[in-house]
């Protein structure tokens, strides 16, 4: 089970428990019931062991918040990162789509 703060990563699991009001942190503890690790960022703040990402987990080009209806500021990092702003980069896309 991915539990927010706990340190359980990337073990796969039917159930994901997130504490916290943002969908983000649910979406980042729902990668984690799919097998996904940590993205090293910032560097040595989450727990290991790490999967690779694109350009060291830091995004190119900005996402889009569909809920603010926005485009999601840079710098932004990868979703299973620990950087304040994040959104799915396209390795933890590619990373999704082969566990599924």
């Amino acid at each position: 089970m991915g539990l927010a703060m706990s340190g359980w990563s990337g073990t796969p699991s039917i159930a994901v428990l997130a504490m916290g009001d943002s969908p983000l942190i649910g979406a980042h503890e729902l990668g984690h019931s799919y097998g996904l690790h940590h993205i090293n960022l910032p560097a040595g703040v989450p727990k290991g062991p790490y999967d690779s990402a694109d350009n060291g987990g830091m995004l190119l080009r900005p996402g889009f918040d569909v809920r603010a209806g926005t485009a999601i500021t840079l710098p932004a990092a990868d979703l299973m990162s620990y950087f304040p702003t994040r959104d799915p980069g396209p390795s933890t896309w590619l990373r999704l789509f082969t566990n599924l």
